[in-house]
């Protein structure tokens, strides 16, 4: 998918957060906002999210919609505008176990307890972020998921997008993540840190390294 970049501006304010997409694209937001949906379409296009099929008879049709944000530094200067486009996962007819769409994150307390490890030992630790982490999970065969074009950037055609990575605001997203990133920090040669619960009473493993 081939996309032109359109310079941003230097010094949006608050202000100019828009409420909807379609308020973002009209001329009033537009030289704001139009690079952020760019952006964020060519990640989709980078990462090959779906495919563009005919939907099945039968099949349900997903909607979708656009989460606008602002980023500021600590002093409050704008940074960037961002848009993600994200799966209406309420809207999903499958029933899950509760063990098959959790959030695992880290304990509080192993956090403190990794950081002192750090200190007393002098250490070197380095944080870092994953850019749209979850499209780096597959969708496992035998899940046939289907959602509606980007608002704003349809093709016309009429097709849908059937899923191939976990899309930000489908049930099972998180936890495809989590198993994507086990599988390759075990493939690096770590292994998790067993039986520290991440949900008070819930008793889960945590995926410390």
């Amino acid at each position: 998918m081939a996309l032109s970049v359109i310079q941003e501006p230097t010094e949006p304010t608050r202000d100019t957060k828009p409420k909807s997409w379609r308020e973002a694209l009209p001329p009033k937001y537009e030289k704001d906002w139009r690079p952020a949906f760019k952006r964020q379409l060519e990640e989709l296009a980078y990462t090959e999210t779906w495919d563009l099929v005919d939907l099945p008879p039968g099949e349900t049709l997903l909607p979708g919609k656009w989460v606008l944000d602002q980023k500021f530094d600590p002093n409050g200067i704008w940074m960037k505008n961002r848009a993600r486009w994200v799966v209406c996962g309420n809207k999903e007819k499958a029933v899950y176990e509760w063990f098959e769409v959790f959030s695992a994150v880290a304990h509080l307390t192993s956090l403190r307890l990794f950081l002192a490890v750090v200190a007393i030992q002098d250490l070197e630790c380095h944080a870092f972020n994953i850019v749209t982490a979850f499209l780096n999970a597959n969708i496992p065969p035998g899940f046939n998921i289907y959602i509606r074009q980007p608002s704003g950037f349809e093709d016309g055609s009429g097709r849908a997008c059937k899923l191939k990575k976990a899309l930000y605001g489908l049930r099972l997203s998180p936890i495809l993540w989590l198993e994507t990133l086990t599988t390759a920090l075990r493939e690096m040669g770590f292994e998790p840190k067993e039986r520290s619960p991440n949900r008070k009473g819930s008793g889960l493993v945590e995926r410390v390294l």
